[in-house]
């Protein structure tokens, strides 16, 4: 793993928790800063791009999708990235900086109270930013859920799927992970709303099988590492009807660590792929690795 300045909060993090023992799910991919401040009403145009300042939560609809209510595939809107548990943004500065490379918009959510409280609130914080996009004339958006990020991707898809392009999760425990089983065991105290639903089985959890693609219509590419040290198992990301691939099953020699997934070359590869080919990109195999991986540099 690289030591460079913006991962070092990251790796302190993990190895103290794992240390307590009280909250190892902590870790799960997300830097530890202060809870972040309350939304605001509304987006400051002089805010960097790389990173939207909160929005005003607001509850989607619900709405039902069938294939031919699917938003134009050659138009594609901004793409929205959501951080994990932690809510650190700057993880996924990299890969918005590729995504911008290829001439996409690309925006990192800010998530209220460190990203660790109830799932449902981040998802009002999401869709306020999806209704924002629109506004300024987005016909659709991407949506990139690095981690937990991707079980708030899913609750958006679930209530409202209909400007929703496409969907990449990465390392996503959308059918939970044993860590967070274990904080929630060893000091529930300890673990915060968000800690508690990523419980395999939880109640919330159990919800998310409406968001599938499978019902929902909508394009989906679910990656993951067998080196996943956080999300465990590590196919904990598969999601039905999704395109779901793991990595070392193109890339045998790939290692990519939890922590190390938004900037593994192979991964990148595969998102810009999905995000800019016609639907469904072209499979993949061990052939098209160095390929992949070049893409993805």
């Amino acid at each position: 793993m690289s030591f460079s300045g913006r991962r070092l909060p990251w790796l302190i993090a993990a190895l103290s928790l794992a240390v307590c023992l009280v909250a190892v799910v902590a870790s799960a991919g997300m830097s530890r800063r202060g809870p972040a401040a309350a939304p605001a009403p509304s987006v400051s145009p002089s805010v960097s791009p790389s990173v939207s300042p909160p929005v005003s939560p607001s509850v989607s609809p619900s709405v039902s999708l069938s294939g031919a209510d699917r938003p134009p595939d050659d138009e594609p809107g901004p793409v929205i990235l959501i951080p994990g548990y932690g809510g650190g943004t700057a993880m996924l500065d990299g890969l918005a900086k590729r995504l911008r490379a290829t001439g996409r918009t690309a925006i990192i959510v800010t998530l209220p109270h460190g990203a660790t409280g109830d799932f449902l609130e981040q998802e009002k914080v999401l869709a306020a930013q999806v209704k924002h996009e629109l506004r300024q004339g987005a016909s659709s958006v991407d949506l990139i859920g690095y981690s937990a990020g991707g079980i708030v991707a899913a609750l958006y898809v679930e209530s409202d799927p209909s400007h929703v392009r496409r969907v990449v999760t990465l390392g996503s425990p959308l059918h939970g992970t044993e860590l967070a089983k274990l904080a929630a065991g060893l000091a529930p105290s300890a673990c915060p709303m968000a800690c508690q639903q990523m419980v395999p089985g939880s109640s919330l959890l159990s919800t998310l099988d409406d968001a599938s693609p499978a019902v929902t219509k909508v394009p989906w590419l679910a990656l993951w590492s067998s080196h996943d040290d956080v999300v465990t198992p590590p196919d904990s990301a598969r999601f039905d009807g999704a395109r779901n691939i793991e990595l070392q099953s193109i890339c045998a020699d790939d290692a990519a660590s939890h922590l190390e997934l938004p900037d593994d070359p192979l991964a990148n590869g595969l998102i810009e792929q999905a995000l800019s080919q016609p639907w469904p990109p072209p499979s993949a195999s061990a052939a098209d690795c160095a390929s992949l991986r070049a893409l993805g540099r």
